[in-house]
């Protein structure tokens, strides 16, 4: 990934120094500051929620917390993005120079594969949940065996990265890139590669599972012989089910569309170079962004999309609680003040029925 950025300006460079577009330096530092800034906060404040809130706390929403984990580890990528603008690939020796050369172009492709297949993971719990509603397969347990392996897999899908990304001492300045002339492969070939891991086949898999599950959502209606309760509890779990998949859907195709133009723009680079020449340069300078700012439209949607992310962003950023939290009250005759809820538990357990349970739904 590193390479196709630092590509990108070959021909219109000399020492690996950017040409005079001061209004694209500006423009696009502004756009990264702000893109830092807020995927930061966003995602951090996902992670929060999920790890602070029992209530948040299920397979979905620990899946969707390990995807911010991805987007703040692809945040710090910004930096260098941003130092590209103004000295492009130069860097320093030493070891610590190699290392962090390393680090950086390998985090990028680290946080790319665990988001998608974060995604592609998420889509199989919920069609599991929908198809097979009576039987949980996604416990905790099973959830966090998912990450694990998401990680692993990702760092090993790192590893070619990781050996050709190197610093060298050209012009006068040392060079951060990839370099794959000993590697045994090709910069096309591994273009390839990279387009049909983390963008064809699993947003594939991602589409036929989101299918099935949203075509059984939209078509399922509750059983005739219910009593007037199970169909209203019926029809109030199926609402949830289908704002979940709603938001989880439209989680995918953001990430589909703002990754789509730089995997076009390389597939033209790899396959036809004449023809990318053609791109303009402030273009092809703007063109990553597409694909970064993903890490921080993802809280944004999950603000805007589900109730309790929003309610939970409000606690968490603003100091925010709803009007129930505060509503107490006294019973006559006795000391304790009790909320409306924990009376309603209270009521529940003197009556001898199940405690109601809060939805685990996103």
């Amino acid at each position: 990934m590193t390479s196709q950025i630092n590509n990108t300006t070959a021909a219109n460079q000399e020492n690996n120094a950017m040409p005079d577009i001061l209004d694209v330096q500006v423009g696009l530092t502004i756009l990264g500051v702000v893109s830092f800034v807020v995927s930061m906060v966003g995602n951090c404040a996902v992670i929060h929620i999920v790890r602070t809130r029992k209530h948040m706390r299920n397979t979905t929403n620990i899946l969707i917390s390990n995807m911010s984990a991805a987007d703040i580890l692809m945040t710090f990528v910004y930096p260098y993005l941003i130092k590209y603008y103004f000295v492009g690939a130069q860097w320093f020796g030493g070891v610590m120079g190699t290392v962090t050369c390393k680090l950086i172009i390998s985090s990028q492709m680290i946080s790319i594969f665990s988001s998608v297949y974060t995604l592609l993971v998420i889509s199989i719990d919920r069609f599991l949940g929908v198809m097979k509603p009576m039987k949980r397969y996604f416990t905790m347990k099973v959830a966090k065996w998912s990450i694990l392996s998401v990680w692993a897999a990702s760092i090993a899908y790192s590893i070619p990265l990781i050996i050709v990304a190197n610093v060298r001492f050209q012009d006068g300045v040392y060079i951060c890139a990839e370099f794959w002339e000993t590697s045994g492969m090709s910069p096309r070939d591994h273009v390839i590669i990279f387009l049909c891991l983390t963008y064809i086949i699993p947003l594939i898999l991602i589409g036929a599972a989101y299918g099935m599950s949203g075509y059984k959502l939209w078509r399922s209606r509750p059983p005739g012989d219910q009593n007037s309760v199970t169909r209203v509890s019926h029809r109030s779990m199926r609402e949830s089910r289908r704002k979940a998949t709603k938001m989880l859907i439209t989680v995918v195709v953001t990430f589909a569309l703002c990754w789509l133009p730089l995997h076009v723009r390389e597939i033209i680079r790899a396959e036809a170079p004449d023809v990318s020449l053609a791109i303009p340069l402030k273009l092809d300078l703007a063109l990553p962004w597409f694909g970064f700012c993903n890490s921080c439209i993802n809280p944004i949607l999950y603000v805007i999309f589900s109730l309790k992310f929003r309610q939970e962003f409000k606690r968490t950023l603003f100091f925010w609680r709803p009007q129930s939290d505060f509503e107490t009250f006294s019973s006559p005759g006795s000391p304790m003040t009790y909320s409306r809820y924990t009376t309603k538990l209270y009521n529940c357990a003197v009556n001898g029925r199940k405690a109601p349970e809060k939805d685990t739904l996103v």
